[in-house]
């Protein structure tokens, strides 16, 4: 029974899910349309060049790109930026109807008169909102693994289309409680937590851009080559990209039915360990803080 406390309550999960069907498969049909489109572009323009993941060019004494592989469709859009800002929307539009409103309104102590420990009101109500970013996130996951399958180079690199789907996932864990605890911490005031919630997302995007804009070709002549340093505070910066095969070299390839198809670079594998574990750790803080001031409030509101 002790245990029982600690666990998320199935029957109030399964209460938000029913009472919000209805946005759940909006977003899950919007982000599955998305990422068949950024999927599927090139090679609706180039039908004749053949699906690969990483960068590939004729065999010639040139390193030539044909198309845009999948690694630069899922590590820049879908498991990159367009990625955590569409599910920072789901997010963030979830925890105010199921945890904002409900402290807000005082309609959450009506929970209260259930045989319900506060930890687990709290915890069932962050539990859902992770529930509810993998059901929007699985058929598109799905779709992602069959056309990344199709690749020529499938054999080579399917794996790391796999880790990098594991990673985007950790750091879709640590997303939501990040949006919470700012939720729980100002419930008391006002439209404050919306606004915060909203630069975060607003800052994410900011230096995405920076970033971008740093990394253009002819760095040691670009003068914004010193955005390129808010990397070390982006919180993106957490959601590493293994996909990563660059510079490409007339060395670092494989020969795959008459193509070079580049070879992966390791070189942000430590890092992408790390941030995954960081990931975690960083998500049983937060929860646990979450949960924490959740037990501090007055939900006599």
């Amino acid at each position: 029974m002790k245990l029982q406390g600690f666990l998320p309550s199935k029957i109030k999960i399964n209460t938000h899910l029913k009472n919000n069907w209805v946005p759940i498969l909006v977003f899950g049909i919007v982000w599955l349309v998305i990422t068949i489109f950024i999927m599927t572009i090139t090679k609706l323009t180039l039908s004749h060049l053949p699906i690969t993941i990483a960068p590939a060019g004729q065999v010639d004494n040139e390193y030539k790109v044909l198309s845009d592989p999948i690694s630069d469709m899922l590590g820049t859009f879908i498991f990159g930026i367009v990625g955590i800002l569409f599910f920072s929307i789901v997010t963030t539009t979830m925890i105010y109807h199921v945890i904002n409103k409900e402290m807000k309104t005082g309609e959450i102590s009506l929970w209260m008169t259930a045989p319900l420990a506060r930890r687990q009101i709290i915890l069932s109500k962050i539990v859902f909102v992770w529930i509810v970013d993998l059901i929007i996130l699985t058929p598109s996951l799905v779709f992602i693994l069959i056309w990344s399958s199709q690749a020529i180079d499938a054999k080579q690199h399917f794996g790391f289309v796999i880790l990098q789907a594991v990673m985007f996932i950790s750091f879709l864990f640590l997303l939501p409680i990040i949006f919470t605890v700012i939720c729980v911490a100002l419930v008391n005031y006002g439209r404050l937590s919306k606004f915060i919630n909203a630069g975060i997302i607003v800052y994410m995007l900011a230096t995405f851009v920076m970033i971008m804009l740093s990394s253009t070709k002819g760095q040691i002549t670009n003068p914004l080559s010193w955005m390129g340093n808010v990397k070390y505070i982006a919180i993106q910066s957490l959601n590493v990209n293994i996909l990563n095969f660059y510079p490409l070299t007339l060395q670092n390839h494989y020969l795959i039915e008459g193509f070079r198809v580049a070879k992966i670079n390791l070189s942000q594998l430590p890092w992408f360990i790390s941030a995954f574990f960081i990931n975690l750790i960083l998500c049983a803080g937060l929860v646990y803080l979450t949960i924490w001031n959740f037990n501090k409030k007055d939900l006599a509101l």
